[in-house]
């Protein structure tokens, strides 16, 4: 889809896990701006934890080989579209980042809910931990059940190329650019998860894709529109 403005910065998202859980739509309803309605599928809302390391950071206007360091970021998402709009995405409750410079940067540019978190994340070919100080916010252990690329839930909730939001008075949009998806479904089992709790996610095993890496472009966010008194 074309962009309005060219791409600023970029990096490379690496072991991203994808949870994913069906809920009511009035139980994140009131957590939506007025501009926005919930994207369904099979009739539901869905809640999304993203996590993943982003690796080789770096605007657009930075030399070649000078990026900014790894940082581990947790996304707590739904999906949405504003009234009138053919571009569906997703919009962010939370996002927990290990950098308080980038948490601060990605606050102030789009306004969006970044909070810094003293974590770190552990991953092998069977567990993902997320671990902090003082605990571990979350140990899932996983194995591989098989690859999906047309499989029509793994596209809803990951095939998304935009971040709706607000900005003061402002309905804004805010593009994100990469290859299509292919991802793998994993059979987990929670053993810890603080992480899930403070959330408030259902507590249930969720649906969990996983890949390996993907690079990623980042567009200046575009107005598209103004909140109503």
């Amino acid at each position: 889809m074309k962009r309005k403005y060219p791409w600023f910065a970029e990096q490379t998202w690496r072991n991203i896990f994808f949870f994913h859980w069906p809920v009511e739509s009035g139980i994140i309803k009131k957590f939506i701006p007025e501009p926005f309605q919930l994207d369904l599928f099979a009739g539901k809302a869905w809640l999304s934890v993203v996590v993943f390391s982003a690796t080789n950071s770096r605007f657009r206007q930075m030399p070649n080989g000078l990026t900014i360091p790894p940082v581990t970021q947790i996304n707590f998402r739904t999906y949405v579209y504003p009234r009138g709009s053919v571009e569906k995405g997703v919009f962010f409750l939370s996002i927990h980042l290990n950098h308080i410079i980038a948490a601060l940067g990605g606050k102030f540019l789009f306004n969006l809910p970044f909070q810094y978190v003293n974590v770190a994340l552990q991953q092998n070919e069977q567990s993902l931990k997320i671990i902090s100080p003082k605990s571990n916010l979350l140990n899932v252990h996983y194995k591989n059940k098989n690859t999906l690329t047309d499989n029509q839930l793994a596209q809803f909730l990951t095939e998304r190329y935009c971040i709706w939001n607000v900005k003061g008075k402002q309905i804004i949009k805010i593009p994100i650019s990469h290859s299509k998806w292919t991802v793998q479904k994993l059979e987990t089992d929670v053993k810890e998860n603080e992480l899930f709790v403070a959330l408030n996610v259902p507590r249930v095993n969720p649906i969990t894709y996983f890949c390996q890496s993907k690079h990623a472009k980042l567009f200046p966010f575009e107005q598209v529109g103004l909140m109503k008194n």
